[in-house]
């Protein structure tokens, strides 16, 4: 932790900002990298996210990202994604979808 304050030069109030911010967003988790991800809700096992695109997602994975069960194809940078985890479906719940 102390590498990521010195590397961009953040205090303590700077991390308070943005843990606030997310929070307010109702932010559940962030991973970083190309494509990024950010968790958004937990409902009972499942979590919702975005996979997050800099760039269109290429063809070679729009079949990957739009699979209706995994992935929903929002459009050509964002990808909603649903995880059911270890109990209950692994896709999004048909009554979600509506």
């Amino acid at each position: 932790m102390e590498f990521v304050r010195q590397k961009l030069k953040w205090d303590d109030n700077t991390f308070i900002k943005i843990k606030k911010l997310l929070d307010n967003a109702n932010c559940i988790s962030i991973s970083s990298g190309e494509p990024a991800s950010i968790g958004f809700a937990k409902i009972g096992m499942g979590k919702y996210g975005y996979v997050l695109f800099e760039n269109s997602i290429p063809d070679s994975l729009k079949t990957q990202y739009n699979d209706s069960c995994y992935y929903i194809l929002y459009n050509d940078k964002v990808v909603l994604s649903y995880g059911g985890g270890v109990i209950g479906p692994q896709c999004f719940p048909a009554k979600d979808l509506k």
